[in-house]
């Protein structure tokens, strides 16, 4: 049995396993037992994704599929794996949308994208990636870059859909949310100073409006305060942007008073809303948070007074 299970609001039930290599006519072998499945009340199940079997793209087969958080009530969901077949180490890997009607391609390895550069191509699209049916289906994932990139630049999250890909946020551009600290002269994403980490694959969130949440994403902010790196989270909501969502260096009200948080909130808790983990379909978030004097669970509402056109 397999371990990912997810159900929707009608029902069906998302979940992957493995074929015997013993049992059955014909056996399974290593190179076509992992695939996902459907189950439907009244129909059973259905086998959706099989390794081994062709992909959308021509001359390549599925891997061993990893399915994305979220399934909703269209039936569709997102997958990733590693190719085989007619493939090489810079374009076998891929994310894919797919339902009962068949498998869509979302992203694949050594692509280029209009938001790029010339010479920088998409990399390694991170397999934990997040789904919901924000436009008929979408995937909010890491993705990493290759080519004319360095080590200041080749990280970025992605939000997007079969023929649209939409870049949200890349390493070394300006970072949002700092502004307002005195003495601020500017914000970057990543560390400027070493090239370690960046927007790297911490964990995404994305609900069926397309409301976005992704973690463990280092800012280097030069202030009055000299140069720190901060490790954040943002949101991106589709009306307003890119936003700084938390970050280590946040004051919350607590019963002792403002309290400085040394974390930017971990994202684990479930919000049903046949959304991913805590990312519900009402933009609210519940996200930890760690003091020197202990830990606390926070709710928060994304898009807040952020309305369009203006309205409260």
């Amino acid at each position: 049995m397999g371990f990912n299970c997810a159900m929707n609001s009608i029902g069906q039930v998302l979940h992957d396993e493995r074929f015997s290599n013993t049992l059955g006519t014909p056996v399974a072998t290593t190179a076509n037992d992992n695939v996902v499945m459907i189950y439907t009340p009244g129909s059973g199940n259905q086998v959706i994704v099989r390794e081994g079997d062709p992909s959308p793209i021509v001359g390549a087969n599925l891997g061993s599929p990893t399915i994305s958080q979220g399934f909703g009530p269209l039936g569709r969901f997102g997958f990733g794996c590693t190719m085989t077949g007619a493939v090489t180490t810079t374009d076998d890997t891929a994310l894919f949308i797919a339902d009962a009607s068949g498998i869509q391609v979302v992203h694949r390895e050594g692509t280029s994208h209009p938001a790029l550069p010339t010479g920088v191509l998409m990399g390694t699209g991170n397999f934990t990636t997040s789904y919901s049916d924000y436009q008929g289906g979408s995937l909010a994932f890491y993705c990493a870059l290759t080519g004319a990139v360095t080590a200041f630049n080749d990280t970025s999250m992605w939000l997007g859909r079969p023929g649209n890909l939409q870049l949200i946020a890349r390493e070394g551009e300006p970072a949002p949310g700092f502004a307002n600290l005195p003495g601020f002269v500017s914000a970057t994403f990543g560390d400027t100073n070493t090239g370690s980490s960046g927007i790297v694959a911490g964990s995404v969130q994305m609900n069926e409006h397309g409301q976005m949440v992704f973690s463990q994403v280092s800012v280097t902010v030069v202030d009055g305060t000299g140069t720190n790196v901060r490790s954040c989270t943002y949101s991106w909501d589709p009306t307003t942007g890119l936003q700084l969502f938390a970050s280590a260096i946040d004051n919350y009200n607590t019963v002792g008073g403002l309290t400085n948080a040394f974390t930017a909130g971990g994202q684990q808790f479930p919000s049903v809303d046949d959304c991913p983990l805590d990312l519900n379909n009402n933009g609210d978030i519940t996200h930890g948070v760690f003091f020197n004097t202990g830990g606390a669970a926070v709710r928060t509402r994304l898009g807040s007074l952020g309305a369009s056109p203006s309205a409260l």
